[in-house]
């Protein structure tokens, strides 16, 4: 029966319960709501998980139509509503013009396309460099371009966590460049523009708003995004359980608030986890070893490689040794995912829960040395 639907006449009937499900889930509510009835326009907005457009789209008054990336292709349910919703997929890897044409053809008819400038979610809740070709789309299509924002929704499901938690989403749209302006505006300009409009640190808003956000085992699974202790220094010893996590290597003990702030001995800690995420990268200059890799899955080209892999300063190794400098389109995907081109194929590497390295470990030691 879906399959006789297009996105349109699908979008009515899906949208209630979708808004039913998100407030019952997050407490989902409406703030200031200026999208236009009519005319097309290009909403972009701070990313936060996967629920992220369809939160918009239980609120707005017509289906937007967001460009989604390749691995949602992997996740055979979620590719079959996307498709059925007439979502547009965006190959990373390189400039993808069937993907433009699709932008510019829903445009013409008179349709909201959404984007996330940032091009994947936010691990620690501020926002994330954006990618540079986003500014030359919007010039290219010439029509306004709208901003949505997201207050609470990192808190509600951290990429990083195991569970859903409960407090409040607030979301708000605004104009962020009128259709004249995209005239006269340099491709440079509308980039300033952009960056400015979605940049955003969920945790110096919660420092302010103090929303609880309940919900079970709020630590589990934090080692995937924080691996250098403060106290000591050791890289890639955490253990989560529950509400708290510990460092192997110290023994000290961390609890993961309902507030999504983290105490230490049930004091107020000096870092969160934005400013953690922050300090972390600084330090891997002074990685000396890496532990042995395991529950990690390999994939080249969809295909399994089942030999160990390992980290080292100059590459990885996985089959024989990738220099760093020689990695293309380096990118974190849902929670667990970290992909990459080499000489034309494509690598893929699953983290599994209990991973002996932090995925967010993993992707920063190579992006850090990408740049030196």
């Amino acid at each position: 029966m879906l399959n006789t639907f297009s996105g349109e006449k699908l979008y009515p009937i899906l949208k209630p319960l979708a808004k039913a499900i998100f407030y019952r889930k997050f407490n989902v509510v409406e703030g200031d709501y200026v999208l236009p009835d009519y005319e097309p326009y290009i909403l972009v907005g701070h990313h936060v998980s996967a629920f992220d457009p369809i939160i918009i789209n239980c609120f707005s008054k017509r289906l937007i139509y967001f460009l989604y990336g390749d691995v949602n292709k992997d996740l055979k349910l979620r590719q079959f509503l996307l498709n059925r919703l007439e979502m547009i997929p965006f190959s990373k890897k390189t400039a993808d013009f069937r993907s433009i044409r699709e932008v510019k053809k829903k445009l013409k008819a008179n349709k909201p396309v959404g984007i996330y400038p940032e091009g994947s979610a936010t691990w620690d809740g501020r926002t994330q460099p954006i990618i540079v070709s986003t500014a030359k789309l919007i010039k290219m299509m010439n029509v306004p371009v709208y901003g949505v924002r997201y207050y609470g929704a990192y808190l509600s499901k951290p990429r990083w966590c195991k569970y859903t938690r409960k407090g409040q989403v607030k979301m708000e749209t605004f104009l962020v460049i009128s259709a004249d302006d995209i005239h006269v505006l340099s491709t440079e300009q509308i980039e300033k523009r952009l960056i400015s409009s979605i940049q955003y640190d969920e945790m110096m808003w919660q420092k302010e708003a103090m929303v609880p956000f309940n919900g079970k085992r709020r630590a589990e699974n934090i080692e995937r995004l924080l691996y250098a202790c403060p106290e000591c220094g050791a890289f890639n010893s955490f253990t989560s359980h529950k509400h708290e996590f510990t460092c192997n290597s110290c023994d000290t003990r961390f609890f993961y608030s309902e507030y999504g702030f983290i105490k230490k001995k049930g004091q107020d800690y000096c870092m969160q986890i934005s400013e953690w995420s922050r300090w972390q990268y600084k330090t891997l200059d002074t990685v000396e070893g890496f532990p042995q890799i395991r529950q990690i899955e390999t994939y080249i080209d969809g295909v399994p490689y089942i030999e160990p892999i390992s980290l080292s300063k100059s590459g990885i190794n996985i089959q024989s040794n990738i220099p760093f400098h020689e990695i293309r389109s380096l990118s974190m995907t849902l929670s667990t995912h970290l992909e990459f081109f080499y000489q034309g194929k494509k690598y893929r590497l699953v983290f599994k829960e209990g991973a002996t390295i932090s995925i967010k470990f993993f992707h920063d030691y190579i992006e850090r040395h990408q740049k030196n």
